[in-house]
């Protein structure tokens, strides 16, 4: 729970007559954890009456508490150079844990062309928690049009510019001969391409 808990008394077989426990001194037993893991109800008794008194030890055992960390997620465009997502976030910290409080555990991708990128959570073993991973997503999209439209490609012969596409991809332009210019391939059609890149 982030808090400490205790576990404190004891059980006696052995009593005879209308002897209680009451019937006995100094007899005690107590115990007090906070992290996960086993702790030892150790008895205490002194020497008593009428009775020769064997202890056995009880036990305070805390369980892990289940913690998930998921990695970030973004969604972006293409730029032409690698773009980076790192972090994550987590549920399920109790008491006055924070994620500070946990060690060995990162989160990051890069990726450069568009498409989708898996941002993997590593996580150590931790102390109090029983982890759970979910993956985050960097998705990096093609930009539109109008994101590349200042960039333009020459073509030849007849130097002939229009935007170059994403990268990846390719465009490509018919330029269809006029009539009024008096070319010999007037009734032709020019095919240019260009690619992104």
């Amino acid at each position: 729970t982030g808090v400490a808990q205790t576990l404190s008394g004891y059980t006696v077989s052995g009593l005879v007559g209308s002897d209680t426990t009451s019937s006995l001194s100094g007899v005690s037993a107590s115990v007090s954890g906070t992290d996960a893991g086993s702790y030892t109800n150790s008895v205490t008794a002194s020497t008593q009456t009428n009775y020769t008194v064997t202890t056995a030890d009880g036990s305070l055992t805390i369980a892990k508490a289940p913690l998930t960390i998921t990695g970030s997620s973004a969604s972006t465009t293409y730029t032409g150079v690698a773009q980076t997502l790192s972090g994550y976030t987590v549920s399920g910290l109790v008491g006055s844990d924070t994620t500070s409080s946990l060690s060995g555990v990162s989160a990051s991708v890069s990726g450069t062309d568009a498409g989708s990128y898996t941002n993997s959570v590593t996580a150590s073993t931790q102390t109090n928690y029983t982890v759970t991973t979910a993956d985050g997503t960097l998705t990096i999209s093609v930009p539109t049009s109008s994101s590349v439209g200042s960039s333009t490609a020459v073509l030849e012969p007849d130097s002939m510019s229009f935007p170059l596409p994403p990268r990846g991809l390719s465009a490509v332009l018919i330029e269809a001969d006029s009539a009024s210019t008096g070319d010999g391939d007037q009734s032709a059609f020019d095919l240019h391409q260009a690619s992104g890149g």
